[in-house]
């Protein structure tokens, strides 16, 4: 594509590419439309802590107790059978 098709119809490519180089984030100016961004590294952060410390980071299960409940779903949910008492 030449520049001007690119600038009409930009792709993937130029979006990534037009963001510029990998910055430090000691060299960005974060806006309060960013505070996703801040919250995420914060929470990614915090689960550093937590595998540095031992535990777990979340979502990370060792113990099959722990884990999370699977079921079946599509375009619905089946109601789990109930043992009757």
């Amino acid at each position: 594509m030449t520049d001007e098709e690119r600038q009409r119809a930009p792709g993937d490519w130029e979006a990534q590419v037009g963001q510029g180089p990998i910055t430090f984030h000691s060299e960005e100016h974060l806006a309060s439309s960013d505070r996703g961004i801040a919250m995420l590294r914060h929470f990614f952060r915090k689960q550093i802590e937590m595998v540095k410390d031992g535990g777990n980071p979340a979502g990370v299960f060792f113990d099959e107790r722990d884990a999370l409940i699977a079921f079946k779903a599509g375009n619905y949910l089946e109601e789990p059978s109930r043992a009757s008492a």
